[in-house]
């Protein structure tokens, strides 16, 4: 046995073999349901690049799965990827985070010629669907990126370079109490206890810029005044009660930390509308930890549903994916240790706080 992985890495797999078990998908909605409306998947054709080759995996119309490669061809039956894939989607949830192996799992995959979780082609691409369409008379060829719930999945990692840095106002600290404060709480919490503390004392926050370059000038090439609508926020679900990203939105809409007409929030949902575009934007490829120009994926990405169904969004259809993510997702409040932000801290004689960004579905 090789395959040893977490229930995220065994969850590509899962998806694989539902795809193949059920032979279809359906399209998805903004509340991660879905829609009657199904991918036209027959018949099916799975194409996957691995180190070498590329693996074929044909769904015929005898109930039987055909994988190939440039020098075999196995023939397997759609009723023991039926079983093994319940079995599998059962180890996952079951897992606890805790990484595991399957020996009848690895079995089926060596017959699908399947010998890895992540795929290796060089646009992070995991498989390509081809089906034919009826609608043009051709083949459709889509590109898909498999997005596993079975556990957290992130759509912003907490990184150090996804801090938010943030003046403390309006108090006058010593060295002395600046120690005392650091030291309350723990790794997990503390900086809600700091925050507080800081706060009691009379203190205010002031967004001053996001402690990763290339993850503040991709904010700005969104927006040049992004990177401080997303400090907003993040400063809201710090302090506030509001967990989901549409909630801290609600309190933004509020306070109106732009100070733009009534009209612009209640009419065009400004703040909203520029969330979402950070929200596509993440989905689609960019990331705090490197140079992005704009120029995103716009594959296919599947998700499950609460019942277990493949869901598919095309992120060509921008106004349904963008609300799709505007309300399945939330803030994290992710280890300080590993982020290295919630301390205070002095730079250039100026006492500063750092929260750190994390979103994920919910």
């Amino acid at each position: 046995m090789y395959l040893n992985g977490t229930s995220a890495d065994w969850g590509r797999i899962y998806f694989i073999l539902k795809l193949i078990a059920d032979g279809k998908c359906f399209w998805g909605t903004t509340s991660r349901k879905a829609n009657e409306r199904l991918l036209p998947l027959k018949p099916l054709r799975i194409e996957r690049d691995n180190a070498e080759t590329t693996t074929s995996m044909i769904l015929s119309d005898d109930g039987k799965l055909i994988c190939k490669d440039i020098s075999k061809e196995n023939v397997i039956e759609i009723s023991e990827i039926k079983t093994v894939c319940n079995k599998l989607k059962d180890l996952i949830i079951n897992s606890d985070g805790v990484e595991f192996e399957d020996e009848e799992t690895e079995t089926l995959l060596d017959k699908m010629l399947i010998f890895d979780f992540i795929s290796s082609s060089e646009n992070g691409e995991d498989f390509r669907i081809v089906f034919y369409d009826e609608n043009i008379k051709s083949e459709r060829f889509y590109p898909v990126r498999l997005k596993p719930t079975f556990e957290n999945l992130y759509l912003v990692p907490s990184n150090r370079v996804s801090n938010f840095k943030y003046d403390i106002v309006d108090v006058k600290l010593s060295n002395p109490e600046s120690n005392k404060i650091n030291y309350l709480g723990d790794n997990e919490t503390g900086s809600l206890v700091r925050m507080q503390e800081i706060f009691r004392l009379g203190g205010k926050f002031k967004y001053t810029s996001v402690e990763g370059k290339f993850f503040q000038a991709s904010l700005q090439l969104i927006d040049m005044n992004m990177p401080r609508l997303m400090g907003e926020a993040l400063k809201l679900f710090y302090t506030g009660n509001s967990v989901s990203v549409a909630a801290v939105c609600d309190q933004l809409n509020k306070i109106n930390p732009f100070k733009v007409k009534d009209e612009m929030i209640e009419k065009s949902r400004v703040y909203e509308y520029k969330i979402r575009q950070f929200l596509y934007a993440a989905a689609c490829g960019m990331k705090p930890t490197k140079t992005w120009r704009g120029n995103g994926y716009a594959d296919l990405q599947i998700f499950t549903d609460n019942n277990g169904d493949l869901i598919a969004y095309d992120p060509m259809q921008k106004e349904l994916f963008e609300k799709f993510l505007f309300h399945n997702t939330r803030f994290g409040l992710p280890n300080e240790d590993k982020s290295k932000y919630g301390q205070i801290e002095k730079e250039n004689g100026q006492w500063l706080f750092k929260l750190n960004l994390e979103i994920r579905f919910m």
